[in-house]
């Protein structure tokens, strides 16, 4: 078997999920070869930390191990610990303070009432499939409408979109914004199956 089928073998047979399938397109499809067909381990950094750590906060949150009133302090005497890492370099501004600011300030103004809904799941796992592939996803929050039954579905993202004044998605951060539509969309494949 040549290297392509062999590759070609090892995509077809595993499972797939938004994240890889984004990588792939949106990404790097050197560094998705390097990660997912030679398994090198990957690396962790500012990105990565950063958000996980976030998305833990309002994990926490929304299993009501956090109230709502704590998820401030909590971020703030716990950021260090949990993102160690530097960001990347940049001239104009200190991209670490910039982004600790901003998810401090998103904490100190949250407004996710979870107690006013029905929660279904929090990092709940779905599966389904695109036509022969099989794809796993993680739900952040899944929540039921106790009014009019409507389901939400909710992906917290720690990354920025910028909108322009008369509401639009700026066009640096279209394609970027588009992918999250992409993943509720698969996501709600599999809760509509």
């Amino acid at each position: 078997m040549n290297e392509c089928n062999e590759n070609e073998f090892i995509v077809g047979t595993m499972t797939q999920s938004f994240s890889r399938v984004n990588n792939y397109y949106s990404g790097c499809p050197y560094e998705y070869y390097k990660h997912y067909i030679e398994c090198e381990p990957s690396k962790n950094g500012f990105y990565g930390a950063s958000g996980g750590f976030a998305h833990s906060c309002l994990e926490q949150y929304a299993k009501g191990e956090l109230g709502i009133w704590d998820l401030p302090s909590y971020f703030e005497d716990h950021f260090a610990e949990e993102v160690p890492y530097d960001a990347p370099p940049n001239k104009y501004k200190d991209l670490k303070q910039d982004w600790f600011d901003s998810v401090l300030d998103y904490f100190e103004n949250i407004d996710l009432p979870i107690d006013t809904y029905d929660v279904i799941g929090v990092e709940k796992e779905v599966h389904f499939n695109i036509d022969k592939y099989p794809f796993v996803g993680y739900i952040d929050l899944f929540l039921r409408d106790p009014i009019d039954g409507k389901l939400i579905l909710c992906d917290h993202k720690s990354s920025c979109i910028k909108k322009l004044k008369n509401g639009g998605i700026s066009k640096a951060d279209k394609e970027h914004f588009l992918a999250f539509q992409r993943q509720q969309y698969l996501y709600s494949k599999a809760i509509l199956e």
